[in-house]
């Protein structure tokens, strides 16, 4: 009697994580943020998305990629990569092929808009601008044109602060700069739609006939 208790109580208790998680994804949104410093002493781009939790940050500088993987505020698994690991196979010129293929894919353009362009509705309504705020250093070659490019901004200040969009720039004169540090933020509702989508999109018969044309196309020997 207890083995079998033991039996259906195991199976129920996954049924009543995978039931919380499914609710969990489709309450709580995603948060995506992205950062970008572009001054003469850093140069800097980071891409993080978060979750409850759980955050995952891609950093890039200096020609390194650092990945993170954040639970709880605690560093669980952080990992980097060079943007050049293997300089003498990068100089190498990739094998030239023949594009068989390029006609099957072109006649399932067509096809592939209608669930493509359903997606990416789906992604506009659900994913909506938190803020961006930055400040910049502009300046142009001609002083003329940097004064109009103040104007424009200063004119349609108040339309960016109520989408809010809040951007600081300073305009100069003397010289050419483009200095700047922005940070984007989106929120992602209800992601399980979202993967709901996304699922649908890569079991579509035409997309799937597509991804198969390009498996082929990669598989195929080169001919010299």
């Amino acid at each position: 009697m207890d083995i079998l208790l033991l039996l259906i109580f195991i199976p129920l208790c996954f049924l009543f994580f995978f039931l919380v998680l499914i609710a969990l994804l489709y309450v709580f949104p995603v948060h995506v943020s992205l950062s970008c410093v572009s001054v003469p002493q850093r140069k800097e781009t980071a891409v993080s998305i978060s979750w409850l939790i759980v955050c995952v940050r891609q950093v890039y500088a200096a020609g390194i990629t650092r990945t993170d993987v954040v639970v709880a505020r605690h560093i669980l698994r952080s990992s980097q990569q060079e943007k050049d690991g293997d300089p003498v196979r990068a100089r190498e010129p990739a094998p030239s092929r023949e594009p068989d293929n390029l006609p099957q894919i072109l006649l399932l353009m067509p096809l592939l808009a209608g669930p493509v362009v359903h997606f990416c509705c789906r992604l506009f309504r659900l994913v909506s601008v938190n803020s961006v705020r930055g400040t910049m250093r502009i300046g142009l070659a001609d002083p003329v044109l940097t004064g109009m490019v103040y104007g424009w901004y200063c004119a349609v200040r108040p339309l960016l602060a109520y989408s809010r969009i809040f951007l600081d720039i300073t305009p100069v004169f003397d010289r050419n700069v483009l200095d700047m540090q922005l940070e984007m933020r989106w929120d992602l509702r209800h992601p399980l739609m979202l993967a709901i989508s996304a699922w649908r999109l890569y079991r579509n018969r035409d997309v799937q006939e597509a991804l198969s044309i390009m498996k082929r196309k990669q598989v195929e020997p080169v001919q010299c």
